[in-house]
């Protein structure tokens, strides 16, 4: 056989259209059959399509060699087709392999060093397509069952007939790994308004960001209409809440449809395997159901079209190049001893100042999300609150505790403990005096540098609280596995005391909890002196809200301390 590359094979000697990034991560779920070889023929890795057409995983074959699977396919002259495979030149083999079902088929095995491995010494990556057939017409035609034609990925027949190539090697080596549903805010009003070609334009683009930013490894689906699935694996050091946000930021990037400009956004929902589930409905319904979670509350924010868009451009085109720390005027709203009346704290809430107007955080916190600006302004906060502290603790009778917001992405930076004492201690200020509140989001809280972080920051005595409690999946989770001081009720249980038992009935419930555990429980939203005494009958300890003051500037905070004692 000659030492040659059949016509047309597009694998071997440039691999350019099957594989981009990490090239390894292309060709593993390729339907075909295609091997990572060492020179001495030992397997180190294999594609889908060879281990499904042997029905074994990956782990099975994994660093055994070729001839360890002699009674379902053989290489003729192996140690021929090394010797002549070098620099980058490509050899051809015959390769007979028999499927599950007893079928043989006589292949021809492309054998080359160069392409996207030729880094790699030492290393061969064989294809195998049928004799007489060139490699271009058999990548078009096993492709097409498990490809989605207008974004190029994986389809969701794919990820429900290889569900089991993820989850089989996954529970062989007692690993996890992510599944994220992926939901296009605002679709419908892309078709309705400028047709449904430009809503294809946006999802071949939105299915080209999830997998620009997914790490090495990880696949990704359009799982049908404007819902994507992602399944990523587990790797020390990642950290899903930033990806998240990568995702995010990067599917929000301005898209040019025509003469108009959409800058779009995603809402996100992740389950992990086994923890969440070991099927694939199991992980798809959890994924979902925390996905809806995060567009009802619109973290996300904004629509894609004209006003909405334009601002949130703006938005996002400020935190990319503008944004300032002292833009920011945090804004204080008192937090009171509801047995005294005393002001025993106050929480920090953002806002930004731009000439004579203060803008509402609900403007801007979506664009510093989708930007990843988020953790510079949560940072930048706690240094402009520290600043109106420390020069005017005389006004204060009595030692208050400061309460600031931080988001899952700042939670997942490095040394994270360390920045925020650095930043209390340049203005004399310390940790046990502050409490960091944290939104009850489900996507956080199994990652491990962000609960390592919590562990680090209540060490260094920052208090911590679980903020809009009772509006999550995993509350209760959250309070056995977090080392939390406080938990503050949302107030849409505070706002149904008067009117509805179950609101009265959950209030009840928390207040008997937090009084087990020896956690201090804040009432949010509260705004009636009804509502206030119903509190103090079930024993909540504080409370926050307009019956007391609104959120306002520093200078207005001493006198509603005095007014309110």
């Amino acid at each position: 056989m000659k030492d040659e590359t059949p016509k047309d094979c597009h694998y071997a000697p440039s691999c350019a259209a099957f594989c981009q990034g990490d090239p390894w991560s292309s060709v593993a779920n390729s339907w075909g059959i295609a091997l990572l070889l060492s020179a001495d023929g030992l397997i180190l890795r294999s594609s889908i399509g060879f281990c499904r057409t042997l029905d074994i995983t990956e782990a099975q074959c994994t660093g055994r060699p070729l001839a360890a699977f002699q009674d379902r396919f053989a290489v003729a002259n192996w140690e021929t087709a090394v010797a002549n495979a070098t620099g980058d030149g490509t050899c051809v083999q015959d390769l007979a392999i028999m499927d599950k079902a007893g079928r043989s088929r006589l292949l021809s095995l492309v054998l080359s060093l160069s392409g996207p491995f030729r880094d790699m010494p030492e290393t061969f990556f064989a294809v195998a397509i049928p004799r007489g057939e060139t490699c271009s017409e058999v990548n078009r035609i096993a492709q097409s069952a498990y490809t989605d034609a207008l974004t190029g990925l994986f389809n969701r027949r794919y990820l429900e007939d290889c569900f089991d190539q993820f989850s089989g090697p996954a529970t062989e080596a007692g690993e996890r790994f992510s599944l994220f549903v992926i939901d296009v805010n605002d679709f419908k009003s892309v078709n309705d308004q400028l047709g449904h070609a430009a809503g294809d334009a946006v999802l071949r683009e939105i299915g080209s960001a999830i997998s620009r930013v997914l790490p090495l490894g990880s696949t990704a689906v359009r799982y049908g209409g404007d819902e994507f699935v992602a399944i990523v694996p587990d790797v020390p050091g990642q950290d899903s809440a930033s990806l998240q946000g990568e995702i995010q930021s990067e599917c929000g990037r301005s898209i040019l449809i025509g003469n108009a400009t959409l800058d779009m956004t995603v809402s996100i929902g992740k389950s992990v395997f086994p923890k969440h589930g070991t099927t694939l409905s199991e992980l798809v319904d959890t994924a979902d159901m925390r996905m809806y979670q995060d567009k009802r509350t619109r973290r996300n924010g904004g629509s894609a079209l004209p006003r909405e868009a334009a601002r949130h451009r703006n938005w996002a085109r400020y935190f990319r190049t503008a944004f300032s720390e002292t833009d920011l005027l945090p804004h204080f709203q008192p937090i009171v001893d509801l047995s005294n009346g005393q002001t025993v704290g106050a929480e920090s809430l953002c806002r930004v100042s731009m000439g004579q107007n203060v803008i509402l955080p609900s403007e801007f916190i979506p664009a510093a999300e989708a930007t990843n600006a988020i953790s510079k302004v949560d940072l930048a906060m706690l240094t402009q609150t520290a600043r109106m502290i420390a020069g005017s603790r005389p006004w204060f009778r009595e030692r208050l505790q400061w309460s600031v917001n931080m988001s899952a992405q700042t939670l997942g930076l490095d040394n994270l403990a360390d920045r925020l004492t650095a930043i209390l201690h340049r203005f004399g200020l310390q940790a046990e005096d502050f409490c960091i509140e944290l939104t009850e989001s489900v996507e956080l809280w199994d990652q491990t540098k962000a609960l390592a972080n919590l562990g680090r920051l209540r060490q260094a005595g920052f208090h911590l609280a679980l903020d809009d409690f009772g509006t999550g999946f995993s509350s209760l989770s959250l309070v056995k596995d977090l080392p939390i001081t406080k938990i503050k009720i949302d107030r849409s249980f505070v706002n149904g005391l008067d009117k509805c038992p179950r609101s009265r009935a959950v209030v009840q419930s928390i207040a008997a909890l937090t009084q087990t555990l020896g956690i201090t429980c804040v009432a949010e939203g509260v705004e009636t002196r009804d509502q206030v005494a119903a509190l103090r009958r079930f024993g909540i300890a504080q409370g926050q809200g307009f019956y007391w003051a609104r959120p306002g500037a520093f200078q207005t905070l001493s006198h509603q301390e005095s007014r309110i004692a």
